[in-house]
């Protein structure tokens, strides 16, 4: 299997020599940097007073999760607070 079908299907572990490279150039696993960004564009979208009605299930796909319990426990992990807590927190403002 070449890289990017091991890429694409999640199946690069940490001992794959190209996520080893990836972890010592960037700092992060592919995996991790995918996601600090997915969470870093969700958090823009959240905080946006023009995207309030979008469901949190419709920006989970936009920033590519199918899952949308997936991204919230993973939004929750990283930021601390649900994705509708910090949307709720972020327009108050």
């Amino acid at each position: 299997m070449d890289f990017t079908n091991r890429f694409s299907s999640g199946r690069l572990d940490e001992n794959d020599e190209f996520v080893k490279q990836f972890k010592d150039a960037v700092g992060k696993t592919p995996t991790d940097y995918i996601n600090h960004h997915r969470i870093e564009a969700s958090k823009r979208i959240l905080s946006n007073p023009e995207c309030k009605e979008i469901p949190i299930a419709e920006i989970a796909n936009e920033i590519g999760y199918k899952d949308p319990e997936e991204f919230s426990t993973l939004f929750y992990i990283k930021v601390g607070i649900t994705p509708e807590e910090y949307r709720k927190e972020q327009l108050s403002k």
